[in-house]
């Protein structure tokens, strides 16, 4: 169940707003704004409530999860894509500032372009950048500069180069 702090969240992860909570859970708009104030009364915040909620919010993360043709496998929700609530909020931020339709969109069309950037890169004899599990400590071979990710590649034969990224 969806704790009513992270409801805001979970509905930006998936492109969705409070309006659409309240068509969706069949509740009245007003009702969903005074049960998620930052300082709302604890009356207003009744397990029913919240259940109808995250059932509505769950329900739609697993429809936009699934699979599009049958042999794909299905893409995982937000909760697995970012490790923890700062990851998302980082997302969310990014895909607001560009103004995108929804953070699906958004992260969608970041995977693809830097998968485009990869496959280029590859392809023109740069080496294949070497990506990394996000771990306790920093991997060495991942650096990062002025706010710019910079990575070690690693030339075809697995010998390593020297740090290319971008500018």
């Amino acid at each position: 169940m969806i704790n009513f702090e992270d409801i805001d969240k979970r509905l930006a992860g998936i492109g969705k707003d409070r309006s659409w909570l309240a068509e969706q859970s069949g509740r009245k708009p007003n009702s969903i704004r005074v049960a998620l104030a930052a300082n709302s009364d604890p009356k207003n915040r009744t397990r029913f409530l919240q259940e109808k909620l995250s059932a509505t919010i769950e329900a739609e993360e697993q429809r936009l999860a699934l699979p599009v043709r049958k042999d794909e496998p299905i893409i995982p929700g937000y909760s697995q894509i970012f490790l923890n609530d700062e990851e998302l909020d980082i997302a969310d931020q990014a895909s607001r500032i560009v103004d995108s339709p929804s953070l699906a969109s958004f992260c969608r069309d970041v995977i693809q372009a830097e998968a485009r950037r990869i496959i280029r890169e590859a392809q023109a004899g740069k080496g294949v950048p070497a990506l990394h599990a996000v771990a306790d400590e920093p991997d060495p071979d991942f650096t990062q500069m002025q706010g710019k990710v910079i990575y070690q590649t690693k030339k075809q034969s697995g010998s390593k180069s020297t740090p290319t990224g971008r500018a």
